[in-house]
């Protein structure tokens, strides 16, 4: 089993010297204000094909629409071409709007991981994405913050590397919902290894 890591905002741990585990926090990236300068590019140790992850203008609009299903909390959401899903705040029919949010940034982020390993020649056996979010008391009650577990099978311990900085680019670069959430969410995130 190869170790496990963790990125999470504000806060530095040193690296632990044992072949079992080990946890490095980095500090989430600081949102840029528009300037004239072009942002730099993340480096990367392999080839940067990021410009295949860029969508059309097609893609730049989604729409959803909810219905109620005339009984509690539950409604039907449908969305593209046809699909649906059922939303009911009693987590019985389906997911609650809140639990919903936490599936939509773990499958947000776990697309992104495995299109950049896909790309890096990382091979993936298995992957999932773990989230726990801790709501605030009072409304309206939104997350106050978020835990995040990437667990993967199939990369190689002298690919630890490459599992990183892909962890690192969805978060900082590339996933959509991460950066709807508010800047000022408390976020961690780690990775190790799926056993069994």
């Amino acid at each position: 089993a190869w170790p496990t890591s963790c990125f999470a905002r504000g806060r530095r741990l040193r690296r632990r010297d044992t072949s079992k585990l080990f946890s490095e926090i980095l500090p989430r990236a600081p949102r840029r204000e528009s300037t004239s300068r072009t942002p730099a590019q993340p480096s990367l140790d392999y080839e940067d094909r990021s410009a295949d992850l860029r969508p059309n203008e097609m893609d730049l609009r989604r729409r959803a629409t909810v219905r109620w299903a005339g009984r509690d909390h539950v409604f039907h959401g449908e969305f593209g071409e046809g699909g649906t899903v059922d939303i009911d705040s009693a987590s019985a029919a389906g997911p609650s709007p809140m639990e919903a949010l936490l599936l939509s940034l773990g499958g947000c982020m776990a697309v992104d991981i495995l299109d950049i390993l896909e790309k890096g020649r990382v091979s993936v056996d298995r992957l999932e994405v773990e989230v726990e979010g801790d709501r605030a008391p009072d409304p309206p009650r939104r997350y106050t913050s978020l835990r995040l577990t990437v667990r993967l099978d199939g990369p190689q311990e002298r690919e630890r590397g490459k599992v990183e900085r892909a962890v690192q680019l969805s978060r900082e670069k590339y996933c959509s919902v991460f950066h709807t959430l508010r800047p000022d969410m408390d976020v961690e995130i780690r990775i190790s290894a799926l056993e069994g």
